[in-house]
């Protein structure tokens, strides 16, 4: 588990590429990044986008920096 405070702040651009609720599916099926968020969450809601961004950067440096340099292109 990751505390909510060690979770570093990352800037992302509001591009709808790198919005929560569009890369959401796909984290859940990342074995590895699965572990660090809720198992549930009410219908239609998604993580918040800072901590989302946070636990990513945090646990998988190069899935984010992909994740970015994808939505660039």
């Amino acid at each position: 588990m990751i505390e909510r405070y060690k979770v570093q702040r990352v800037k992302i651009p509001t591009w709808p590429e790198l919005a929560v609720a569009n890369l959401w599916p796909t984290v859940l099926k990342d074995p590895v990044l699965k572990m660090y968020f809720p198992d549930q969450l009410p219908k239609g809601k998604v993580p918040d986008r800072e901590f989302f961004w946070g636990v990513i950067h945090a646990i998988k440096p190069g899935y984010f920096k992909g994740l970015v340099n994808s939505a660039l292109e």
